[in-house]
This record gives C-alpha cells, structure tokens and sequence, in this order.
C-alpha cells in the first residue's frame, strides 16, 4: 500500500479491512466504507495523520486494538450501535477528537481507548456500559464532564480510568457503581472542589450517614494526630458492632474504605479499627474475607484492586499483635479466596501458611 493514498473506497465485497491495511498513510484524509465491512483490523489506521473525520458502517461489529492510534487530525468518528467493545488504545492519541458519541450497545470501553484524547471536553456514557477500562480517559487534558445515566449498568470503572484529566470537574456516576481507588488519580480540579483526597462529590454524598467509610476513606490524610481523634470519638460513641458490620451501597465494609486509601495509612490509624473489630467481638477471618452483595471481600479487594502494602501491614499487626491464632485464621480464610487472592499470600513473608 503506497503511503501517498489520499482517499479510499472500502469495496462492497470486503468485510473484514486486514490488520495494518492503511497504516501510517500519513496523507490519508477521506475513507468511504460500504455497509459490508463488519471488523477493523488491528491498527488498520494507525498513524494516518491526515485523517479528520470517519463515519462507520452501521455493519461493524469490531473495532480492534489501535484502530485509529495516533490519528492526531481525526475530530469526529460515529460510531455505530452494532459495535460492543471499544478495545485496547483505539482512539490512543488521537488529540484533536472533540467529541465521541458513544452509542447505547457498547459495553465496555477497554485499557486506554480514548487515552491524551486531548480535545475532548465531555463524555456521555450510554446505559449499556458496563464497564471502564484501565486508563480508558487517562490524560484527557480538556475534558471537563462526564456523566453517567442513573438507569446505567456500569458495576465497576477500574484504576487510572481518568487520571490526569486535570479540568474534569462535573462527575455524575450511580451510587452502585465501584470505583478503583486511583481512578480519578490526579485530577486537579476535583481536588480543588473535593478537598486533598478527592472524594468525588457522589462519593462524599453515599457515606453521609456512614462516618467509620468516610474515615477510613481519609486514612491517608497528613493530619494522622486529628483523623485517629475522630476515630476514636466515632468507634467510642457508636454501636460499634452495628458500626463495622455496616455496608454501603455497593456492599462495601469500611475496611474496604481503609485499603482504597494507600500505603501512607499511618499504623495507628489500623491498630484502632482492629482493636475495634476485636472489641466488639467480630471475627477477623469475618472482617477480612467475608464479601456482601457479590462484591469482592476486603481481603480480595486488596489484592486485586487495592493497595496490598495495606493489607500486608494489616495482617503484619495481626500476628505480631496475635489476636488469633495464625494456623486457624488461614485455614478459616483460605476456602473464602479466589486463586489470584491465594498465590498473593502465599508468596508472602508474613507466617500466615506453611510453604
């Protein structure tokens, strides 16, 4: 394929475009699909330069990984109803897009999809997602909003998914969505609106009634001497086993709260929610492996999503402090993990586990 293209014709009879067909056809401004087409192949556009607007064929089905990677002239693709899963760094670069219609069908939008999209300001997210990628919107300079319809399915937007998109101040996500920790990881105006742990402000409101969550949530604070204070306070004037049974809207205990903040959680903040636990006569095989609602268990959660250098430091306590006895809390554990969960602790220097 010559370099030099500047306009294609997608014949009636192709329905697949071959993987890297066009790339870096840096000349390349007009594509003309027919309603055959139904895959886009692996970087099939990759670094067309020149390219600045697409319309897809109301028969694509796929969208493969780095389809329009680098496109950094292309502002304006429609995307078709018929299409599921927006993959792996479709739109990676393409930093003159200024606005996506993401149609009602699609799913998920994979690791880095639309990632230093720089000219985007808003995103809409249709009731049919379930789900947001790694990085999905990370480093989108611009974008300003996002929202998430009330009446959607999105259960779960993973880490870094918006990191770095430092003007993003509007967020409207349903209450039972999770989020990863890092989600909104350096996001700056939310941090102005949000204080210096960016609770977004739909998080801020679910824990209103739930002061243990938005404690262990702030655990990362500077000010460990005033947080520990309000633990305190909070652990001594409440039910306290009402208190750490107590779950939120998406099944949530507050040690999950603990182990989204991040390794800087100060020892003493830990020692109090575990003296607590003890006190009120909760089982620690309970506290860390039990999940509500299908949501992973804290112990799980760490592992998979959280910050496990908490956890460590969490089991660590537990031993040296010997609140029960090692051998009979990990066999009462283990039957609760899932694999990756296992291996994790088992690779572990912590005594929990004979090798």
């Amino acid at each position: 394929m010559t370099k030099s293209i500047k306009r294609v014709v997608i014949d009636k009879s192709v329905k697949v475009i071959a993987q890297e067909a066009f790339e870096h056809c840096t000349e390349l401004v007009d594509v003309e699909f027919h309603d055959a087409v139904t895959q886009i192949g692996i970087a099939a556009f990759r670094g067309c330069s020149s390219l600045e607007v697409i319309i897809l064929p109301p028969s694509l089905k796929r969208i493969c990984r780095n389809t329009f990677y680098g496109c950094v002239s292309l502002r304006k693709i429609h995307i078709p109803k018929s299409v599921a899963v927006i993959r792996l760094g479709a739109f990676f670069g393409c930093s003159s897009l200024e606005g996506i219609d993401i149609p009602n069908g699609i799913t998920r939008i994979s690791t880095c999809a639309f990632y230093k999209c720089s000219s985007l300001k808003t995103i809409m997210i249709p009731r049919s997602i379930i789900s947001i990628g790694y990085l999905a919107f990370g480093c989108c300079s611009s974008l300003e909003v996002f929202i998430i319809p009330s009446s959607s399915s999105i259960t779960y937007i993973e880490p870094l998914a918006f990191r770095s998109c430092q003007l993003l101040s509007l967020i409207e996500i349903p209450s039972y969505t999770r989020i990863a920790p890092s989600a909104f990881d350096e996001c700056e105006a939310l941090k102005k609106l949000c204080g210096s742990i960016p609770m977004i402000p739909w998080l801020k409101h679910r824990l209103d009634h739930l002061p243990l969550h938005r404690l262990c949530y702030q655990a990362a604070t500077d000010d460990t001497k005033i947080l520990t204070q309000k633990l305190a306070q909070c652990l001594a004037t409440n039910s306290l086993s009402c208190l750490l049974r107590q779950t939120d809207a998406t099944g949530w205990t507050a040690l999950h709260f603990l182990l989204c903040s991040s390794a800087s959680v100060q020892v003493e903040v830990i020692v109090l929610v575990l003296k607590a636990v003890v006190d009120a006569s909760i089982s620690l095989v309970q506290f860390l492996a039990t999940n509500n609602m299908n949501s992973l268990s804290p112990i799980e959660y760490a592992v998979q999503e959280g910050d496990t250098s908490t956890l460590l430091l969490i089991l660590s306590l537990i031993r040296l402090n010997e609140y029960t006895h090692l051998t009979s809390i990990w066999t009462a554990i283990i039957p609760h993990l899932n694999l990756e969960t296992k291996y994790f602790l088992l690779s572990q220097d912590i005594g929990w586990a004979e090798r």
